[in-house]
């Protein structure tokens, strides 16, 4: 976490170019905003951005704003599976059941399927997390992963899957060999979120992240997780 923050913080100067921006932004935010930046046209070293038809030129009042708006709606992860995150666990359920079958464990906080193949890539286990409150129940976190044979295998798997997602999320990063992390989190979630330490990449604002982790099977000693969320539906806390 801590080369991702420096990374930010590196970026920041870069992302702002003199305009004035919100200190309540996360660092994915910003890393999106400053990403979005630098993939802008320009012509006679000045940047533009086309909103609505309209060009919007670097300098103008409301050329930050327009980048910031085209940075959270090319970014944000709002769906996964066809289902959108917050949507209710009967919802949820019965969304896939149609698109894999039965699954292979369900609870009310969880529904796993084990070895399917979505967007074209085999996982073998694929778990949806769901929030409660009241009668309320909220889509919160999806995870996926894939089992592994070696080190080699787990970073071949990871820059496959970055790959595929970077095709569409424009804001990705890769930290190093074992993590990458990008895009933001769905729209509810793009307020600021006052967290001085951020530990997660949740808590830094980025939507998802690629990790290679250890596992505890002789036969497959690592795996990849591809990892969105958890988003916080429902606030809970001691």
């Amino acid at each position: 976490m801590k080369k991702i923050v420096l990374f930010i913080l590196l970026m920041l100067p870069v992302a702002v170019m003199g305009q004035k921006m919100s200190d309540e932004m996360t660092f994915g935010q910003i890393f999106a905003v400053g990403n979005t930046l630098n993939s802008l046209p320009q012509i006679d070293s000045l940047r533009y951005i086309i909103q609505e038809g309209d060009t919007i030129w670097e300098g103008d009042e409301n050329f930050l704003g327009a980048v910031v708006y085209k940075a959270c709606l090319s970014n944000s992860v709002n769906n996964i599976c066809g289902i959108t995150f917050g949507s209710s666990f009967e919802e949820s359920h019965n969304a896939l059941e149609k698109k894999f079958g039965h699954s292979t464990y369900s609870t009310n906080n969880s529904i796993l399927y084990k070895g399917i193949t979505y967007s074209g890539e085999f996982f073998d286990n694929v778990i949806f997390f769901f929030q409660h409150e009241r009668d309320k129940s909220y889509l919160s976190q999806v995870i996926f992963t894939r089992d592994v044979k070696s080190m080699d295998d787990a970073i071949q798997t990871k820059q496959s899957f970055q790959e595929k997602l970077s095709r569409k999320y424009t804001s990705i990063y890769r930290v190093d060999e074992e993590l990458t992390v990008g895009g933001l989190p769905p729209l509810p979630f793009l307020r600021p979120m006052k967290i001085d330490n951020p530990r997660t990449t949740y808590e830094m604002g980025f939507g998802f992240e690629i990790k290679i982790l250890s596992n505890d099977n002789y036969k497959f000693p690592y795996f990849v997780r591809i990892m969105y969320g958890p988003y916080e539906y429902v606030k809970e806390d001691f």
